[in-house]
């Protein structure tokens, strides 16, 4: 899952949650004081909120999953784990500027392959010696 799918989707999700919980509240709080007339359209608008409520929610389950298989394949450990234990802000975060390549290898410096070969260390593939090396010391 690409990043900026993951940024559609938990933005979608939160948005789902975000207008079904206000709305679920204010049918609650109201469907006490209103008269059979409009109790339909309360309870159409409550069960309206509940669906949209639990597709967030459903859709953040999967947004989240996604994000943690993202980030474990392009080996993030610290995204990984951030999303893993806190949730929806470093999701969020994460798909907002979290990274989408893979963390750079260690650079591991060995000797140039122009460089002779030393007492000790495997040969270089691919290196020949100049002629007459080692030089001849001085006496």
């Amino acid at each position: 899952m690409s990043r900026s799918r993951i940024r559609l989707l938990v933005l979608l999700a939160i948005g789902l949650i975000i207008v079904g919980v206000p709305v679920i509240v204010f049918v609650d709080l109201n469907y006490s004081n209103i008269g059979p007339d409009v109790a339909g359209v309360y309870t159409a608008a409550g069960l309206i909120a509940i669906l949209s409520v639990l597709v967030g929610i459903i859709l953040y389950i999967v947004v989240w999953f996604g994000a943690l298989i993202k980030t474990a394949r392009i080996q993030q450990m610290g995204w990984f784990t951030l999303i893993l234990l806190l949730g929806i802000i470093p999701l969020f975060i994460y798909a907002l500027v979290g990274p989408e390549t893979p963390n750079a290898p260690a650079v591991v410096y060995g000797p140039s392959p122009s460089y002779p070969p030393q007492a000790g260390y495997p040969a270089q593939p691919g290196y020949s010696p100049p002629p007459n090396y080692p030089p001849s010391q001085p006496q």
